[in-house]
């Protein structure tokens, strides 16, 4: 014990926790399994709270453990060596010293297995099965195959003497591991498990600051955050939490705490990617979902549908939404969106719009089209898939457009106007919707459009009855009937027949 803690290099010593980090019950009951089965993988992007997490199990538990953090150096696998024989407190025992100068010798840096021999020699009389090694970040060995082939090589034969903890915001190709998850000797981990839950927020708020939340504080701190670990420390060191929380998810975080949170990302979350994939984030920062037919349109990259699915991977908060979607967190896509001006942004919008109505995605190019102040584009989408929007759900998005749509765009858009006042129809607003379908009929019958002409009479009759007005909804119906030429028998029928059947008559 003296000797661990006489150790100067911070790299073999676990970090110190800032504050108590939270640890919800089923989070602490799926690290004890892991420990129970000998080894515990934990991966998920920066941010999440890996570290803080494993750390404040350990201590809540009375357990110090070995630790090692891996850095650019630990490539070389002499390196990574030395620093776990360092950290698993053998750097003066004779295997420890005979291994050391085995690994800084040129002549055998290769041959790790040799050199560890004696020093795995003296594991059994020393460990007994009982201590725990901490690997952490050992994302820092994905770009060397020499390295992860010592680590590889190392874990499988410490797990015999001690158990195992490996942390990392990557996957690691360790066919070790991969056959200990398979063999149940190992549990994984990963992001969603590391989120924390809506309703562990209030209890997390309170055993780590003393703070009590309502349950709409709660709430409103739960979708700003996603539970991701970073940003909800960020929001519970707020000291106006009440007022904050109260008001909407952007004003959530004070300028200094977003200047902090997105400092933070930078840092630690984007500097260990390429340019490549920091455009991509860029590009699709304005969508709230990553869906490869979109961003192939709104980025270059060749294969979209591979390359969402290498970001997290990459140790990026990027999560699988569906069978082939994923979503950004939507405070990393703040961070890119804070960097849009005002013209930006709209282009943005226009884009996603135009890529949304490519693939069908009619509820979300709308959305796109209104951000982005494009009246004229969504309009028209309204009028060509109103049907579809109302059906699924989106009359409440048609209803505004044409509220705030200018009154000289709404002559070349009746079609959309229509579905909007079923839509106004259906919100109990009956008097803008009957407004609405005769201004409707109006600009139709003067087109010459007589199909829309008689969809918006027979609503309107329809509607009015509906709501008891059953003189309006009459006269409407021989409006509707006078409409339809003598010649036409069958339809007068069928227009007849309709209005009669519903009480009109």
């Amino acid at each position: 014990m003296a000797e661990r803690q006489a150790r100067s290099n911070t790299r073999q010593s676990a970090p110190t926790l800032r504050e108590r980090t939270y640890v919800p019950q089923r989070l602490g009951e799926l690290l004890a399994r892991g420990l129970d089965a000998g080894c515990v993988q934990v991966q998920a992007p920066a941010g999440c709270g890996k570290t803080a997490v494993v750390l404040q199990y350990l201590l809540d538990e009375g357990i110090e453990p070995y630790w090692h953090t891996c850095a650019p150096e630990d490539a070389e696998p002499a390196n990574l060596l030395i620093g776990l024989t360092t950290a698993l407190g053998r750097a003066q025992t004779v295997g420890g010293q005979m291994a050391l100068a085995a690994l800084a010798s040129r002549d055998v840096r290769q041959s790790y297995r040799v050199a560890l021999k004696l020093l795995l020699d003296e594991f059994g009389d020393a460990f007994e099965g009982k201590g725990i090694l901490v690997v952490d970040d050992a994302d820092a060995l994905i770009d060397s195959p020499a390295a992860i082939e010592a680590l590889d090589y190392a874990l499988s034969a410490l797990s015999s003497y001690v158990r195992i903890i490996l942390l990392s915001r990557a996957a690691l190709p360790l066919p070790s591991l991969a056959k200990r998850r398979l063999d149940g000797r190992a549990i994984r981990i990963v992001a969603d498990d590391l989120l924390l839950r809506e309703n562990e927020i209030g209890p997390c708020s309170q055993i780590t600051y003393g703070i009590r939340l309502s349950p709409e504080e709660i709430s409103t701190l739960f979708r700003a955050t996603a539970g991701w670990g970073i940003a909800l420390r960020l929001a519970l060191r707020l000291r106006d939490l009440g007022t904050n929380l109260k008001s909407g998810t952007r004003a959530l975080f004070t300028p200094e705490a977003r200047t902090d949170l997105f400092a933070y990302l930078a840092a630690e979350v984007l500097s260990r990617v390429d340019g490549r994939i920091e455009r991509f984030l860029r590009d699709t920062a304005i969508l709230d979902t990553l869906d490869p037919a979109v961003c192939a349109r709104l980025t270059e990259v060749e294969h979209p549908a591979e390359f969402i699915q290498s970001l997290s991977a990459a140790g990026l908060p990027v999560m699988k939404a569906a069978w082939s979607t994923y979503r950004c967190h939507s405070l990393l896509r703040e961070y890119f969106l804070d960097q849009f001006d005002d013209g930006e942004l709209r282009q943005a919008h226009s884009d996603a719009g135009r890529a949304c109505t490519d693939i069908g995605d009619w509820s979300r190019a709308l959305s796109h089209f209104s951000a982005a102040g494009d009246t004229r584009s969504a309009l028209t989408l309204a009028d060509e898939h109103g049907r579809e929007l109302f059906h699924a759900g989106h009359g409440r998005a048609l209803l505004d457009l044409i509220k705030a749509a200018p009154a000289e765009l709404l002559s070349d858009h009746y079609r959309a106007e229509y579905w909007a006042a079923l839509a106004a129809s259906r919100m109990f607003e009956l008097d803008w919707a009957t407004h609405a379908l005769e201004h409707v009929d109006a600009v139709a019958t003067s087109r010459g459009d007589e199909a829309t002409a008689h969809d918006a009479l027979r609503a309107l009759a329809y509607m009015l009855n509906g709501w008891g007005r059953f003189e309006a909804a009459t006269a409407v119906a021989h409006r509707l009937l006078d409409a339809v030429p003598e010649r036409a028998a069958a339809r007068r029928a069928a227009v007849t027949l309709g209005y009669l059947t519903t009480g009109m008559g």
